[in-house]
């Protein structure tokens, strides 16, 4: 779990399209267990844009290729569920 963290902070000065996003993203969707998913709700891509408050809220806090690490790693678990409703996993 600490290395996930470590390559979060590597994406701070990172560009969005670096390709330690997508490894960063698949490796936070990785460290979360599976009995944890039955019945979250995760935010949906419209959500995920950081135009609300908590998530603007959230994602102030992080730089570019973080956020889209994060966004990344939500889609993962999202897919990786199979959701049938937008942002209501199984």
């Amino acid at each position: 779990m600490y290395a996930v963290y470590a390559q979060l902070d590597a994406l701070a000065g990172a560009a969005v399209d670096d390709p330690r996003v997508e490894a960063t993203a698949a490796a936070m969707a990785a460290v979360v267990p599976a009995e944890m998913l039955a019945g979250v709700v995760l935010p949906g891509e419209d959500e995920l844009t950081g135009r609300d408050g908590f998530t603007a809220a959230m994602f102030a806090e992080f730089a570019p290729a973080q956020v889209a690490a994060v966004r990344g790693a939500i889609s993962r678990l999202r897919a990786v569920a199979g959701g049938a409703e937008e942002g209501r996993l199984r």
